[in-house]
């Protein structure tokens, strides 16, 4: 979420590369594809998209 990457005044704080960034997805899509998490919970957690209070449904 874009609020979990700029503080207060809009000034980004974090920023990972692209190499940790593709690791943490892969991690994400395998807990999903194993059982171990459920999409809609991810996307609800995660997602900066406005869908993620519906779970990640786009429609």
């Amino acid at each position: 979420r874009k609020a979990s990457w700029k503080d207060p005044e809009g000034r980004v704080f974090r920023s990972i590369t692209r190499d940790v960034a593709v690791s943490q997805l892969k991690a994400i899509r395998e807990d999903i594809i194993s059982g171990k998490a459920k999409f809609d919970d991810v996307s609800s957690r995660l997602s900066g998209c406005s869908s993620a209070k519906r779970g990640g449904d786009l429609g």
